[in-house]
């Protein structure tokens, strides 16, 4: 169980249910699943000199092959709270596809899940400017950064992934060459005709040893720990055993011990128990006393410049272009050095094909270290202005790129985090989130909850599927079913029920970003008719499930005025700060696709006549009497889903009582299939 994270929401020893919104386990990035993966031939080259630097600021999921052996631990922008530089690797309980790995344990045992280790690293020789053996007097240090994922305290990084409780461990160990265990066996084989038996190499066990690690902790323990409040901790080990570690391929490697959840929450044993490390360095003439490390670095990834949105459809941009683009963007540039530096700054946004659409130039601005002044302040730098729109066009999408670059007057030993880069897509879905499951969100306390994300169109639109990013899980229900749900605008909360589809699952599918894709069975046009102020509403509605459905949860952007869950009948605004992962498609026709799809026997198995129905009663006629439960219950809903009527299964029911509107029917048969039926009541 995860005690510290359960414990932030209900009490759940009490057996009180109480109904309400809840950030789960998270998920991580989907784009792991079913993503090619690099290949890692360790051995087939040369072996890496010194120095061995990597601050994890690549485009890329998987840590750079050039450096790190195998695709395990996640590389990424988002996990990092105020990290070092752009960009961590993220060590969690995902494997190199996104999934749980194989080896995994319901908690509270522990497990060991991600393993990094780096390729071999030459410690015999020095070879520039030329070559000269190493020795423990040459001051060999490695260092590295680490942060523990989640935190629970009132700061901005709430929650981003889960913390490693104190059974949970983050470790270092290096790896001895010349004290490798080779394993022999003895064998039966037949040579010239005569059998014979032989001895051979079994394996080979590498001598792994312990160098450093870490239990696990909370985010906001850790910040007491460091200097200056920094949100990451710095370790520098000495190495200095040549008879171990000096030789031509020395390795080391992190891992990380992991508890998942009790498997009296299901749908809570998601991912957990993050690490975040990042500017891994290890190099010869170093102390611990160094005061700073010759980098000009951005620290944030580079981000969407839209007011509300990370993507929206191109056509709905182009509608009212100017209200939709932000003021400013935002940068947090830091100097690590112990000196100051003249630093250059610009942005460029370019078109598909490359071409240049806006350029901004901040000029040139004296720096100062991060450890005296903290990230730039410099405005033309930590805000410059976005005042351009995007080129309109009458294409159906449009993709570009911003790329922010620093300059020093000096030449800096590392390079790459000194750029970063942003994709803004026009597409056929508007998108709050980036792509990145930080969290997962759910409605617990409540087997009817439902939530709804709120969406404004600049005109008129055609709704045409929704997409949800559904966590991973290590054992997922078979029976969780749901309604996946539109709702029209009523004041500032979700209205009435516009379009249900009922009977809905989470399942795999061959996307690569995990985005389940559900095609609406009959297209909802959003107009002022049916939608006041072009405001819609998708979501889903609980079909009778204790369980949460563990939607992705995004903390890069604060959507929650747009987020509403309701509980006992009552809608509320969202508490939580984030953006919930589920996406409208409008525009043209979608093609079908494997996205999730309601059950085969989702079809109703039973009518009600008369419908429309403008008297007290109706009649229920089944297609086949084999499967009726007779205990079962019809349970009436109206137009906005709460439940107006439970009855016991009859031929006639009597809706006495019940207003002129639209309402849904629906029964569960003896084997648990769940049939629905809608009509009309006019009178």
């Amino acid at each position: 169980m995860k005690r510290l994270f359960i414990a932030a929401f209900f009490c759940f020893f009490t057996f009180l249910a109480i109904a309400q919104e809840v950030i789960v386990p998270a998920s991580g990035t989907g784009a792991l699943q079913n993503t090619q993966q690099p290949e890692y031939k360790n051995g087939s080259k040369e072996a890496l000199v010194l120095p061995f630097f990597d601050d994890f600021y690549q485009n890329s999921i998987y840590p750079d092959a050039l450096k790190w052996d195998g695709n395990e631990g996640f590389q990424n922008q988002d996990f990092g709270v105020f990290p070092v530089t752009q960009g961590v690797l993220t060590l969690d309980a995902l494997d190199e596809n996104g999934h749980i790995h194989d080896q995994a344990l319901p908690g509270p045992s522990n497990w060991i899940a991600d393993i990094v280790s780096s390729q071999p690293i030459r410690l015999d020789y020095i070879f520039s400017p030329n070559p000269v053996a190493l020795h423990d007097y040459d001051c060999l240090y490695f260092s590295f950064w680490f942060q523990p994922g989640g935190g629970l305290g009132p700061h901005p990084f709430n929650d981003i992934g889960t913390p490693p409780e104190s059974q949970d461990s983050l470790v270092l160990e290096f790896l001895a060459p010349a004290y490798a265990d080779t394993i022999w066996i003895e064998k039966d084989t037949i040579i010239n005709g005569i059998q014979q038996t032989i001895t051979v190499i079994d394996r080979i066990d590498e001598a792994w040893d312990y160098a450093w690690s870490s239990e696990g902790m909370l985010l906001d323990t850790l910040i007491k720990y460091t200097d200056n409040g920094n949100y990451f901790m710095k370790v520098m080990i000495p190495i200095v055993d040549e008879d171990r570690y000096f030789h031509k391929d020395f390795r080391f490697r992190f891992k990380n011990y992991v508890s998942l959840s009790s498997d009296i929450l299901t749908s809570w044993q998601s991912n957990a128990d993050m690490w975040n490390i990042d500017y891994v360095y290890l190099d010869k003439d170093r102390t611990t006393e160094e005061q700073g490390v010759k980098d000009l670095a951005f620290v944030n990834k580079a981000q969407s410049l839209l007011n509300d949105y990370y993507s929206m459809p191109f056509a709905q941009y182009r509608e009212n272009y100017v209200f939709e683009m932000i003021d400013s963007a935002t940068n947090y540039i830091t100097n690590l050095d112990n000196i100051s530096y003249n630093m250059g700054y610009r942005y460029r946004v370019t078109n598909e094909p490359g071409a240049l659409v806006h350029e901004y130039n901040g000029g040139s601005f004296v720096i100062n270290p991060f450890i005296d002044d903290g990230y730039i302040s410099h405005k033309p730098f930590a805000r410059p202005p976005a005042q351009f729109i995007f080129p309109i066009s009458n294409a159906d999408s449009a993709e570009f790129t911003i790329t922010h670059f620093i300059s020093s007057d000096q030449n800096l030993p590392f390079k790459g985090n000194d750029t970063t880069s942003f994709t803004q897509r026009f597409y056929n879905y508007y998108a709050y989130d980036n792509g990145t499951a930080e969290n997962g969100y759910g409605i617990e306390g409540d087997d009817n909850g439902m939530a709804a994300i709120r969406f404004k169109l600049n005109k008129s639109d055609t709704l045409r599927g929704i997409n949800i990013f559904f966590n991973e899980i290590i054992n997922p229900p078979t029976d969780q079913y749901f309604y996946l749900t539109v709702w029209n605008h009523n004041e500032r909360i979700p209205g009435s029920i516009v379009y249900e589809q009922y009977e809905m699952r989470p399942a795999p599918t061959d996307y690569r970003n995990n985005f389940h894709t559900f095609i609406l069975e009959e297209p909802v046009i959003i107009n002022q008719e049916n939608f006041p102020y072009l405001i819609f509403y998708i979501g889903w509605q609980k079909d009778f499930d204790d369980e949460i459905l563990n939607i992705g949860y995004d903390r890069s952007r604060d959507s929650k005025a747009n987020n509403f869950y309701n509980v006992n009948g009552t809608w509320y605004n969202s508490m939580q700060s984030g953006s919930i992962m589920i996406r409208p498609l409008l525009g043209k026709t979608l093609p079908y696709n494997t996205g999730i799809t309601a059950l085969e026997n989702s079809k109703p198995h039973f009518s009600i006549y008369p419908n429309p129905v403008n008297g007290n009663t109706i009649h229920l006629q089944y297609e086949s009497a084999e499967n009726l439960n007779s205990g079962a219950q019809v349970i009436i809903r109206n137009a906005s889903g709460l439940i107006v009527k439970n009855t016991p299964l009859n031929d006639e029911i009597s809706v006495q009582g019940l207003p002129a509107g639209l309402y849904i029917a629906h029964y569960t048969d003896a084997n648990g299939m769940i049939y629905t039926s809608k009509f009309i009541i006019t009178k």
